[in-house]
């Protein structure tokens, strides 16, 4: 019964591979193919410098928005240590 099914399919379709035959199956030198080369990313560097030091910086000064690094931007008011008031002291 199966068998007759089978050429059914094969007669409809006219090959081995939609029952699954020996067509569909992977070869050996399919199985052993790398999947694609790792690609390297490279890195980001911000073009903009720190106006005080030369640093690569991502911030701006609130007050007169010149560019600057972590180091020399105040986390408080967000000023370039040039224009903070705040009374923290400062480590150079």
């Amino acid at each position: 019964m199966q068998g007759d099914f089978d050429q059914t399919i094969r007669n409809v379709f006219g090959s081995e591979d939609v029952l699954g035959g020996p067509e569909t199956q992977p070869s050996q030198q399919e199985h052993n193919i790398a999947g694609p080369a790792p690609v390297s990313v490279p890195e980001i560097v911000s073009p903009f410098r720190c106006s005080i030091c030369g640093e690569p910086s991502e911030d701006i000064c609130s007050a007169c928005t010149k560019d600057t690094c972590d180091n020399h931007r105040c986390g408080r008011c967000f000023r370039c240590s040039d224009c903070c008031t705040c009374d923290v002291s400062r480590v150079v």
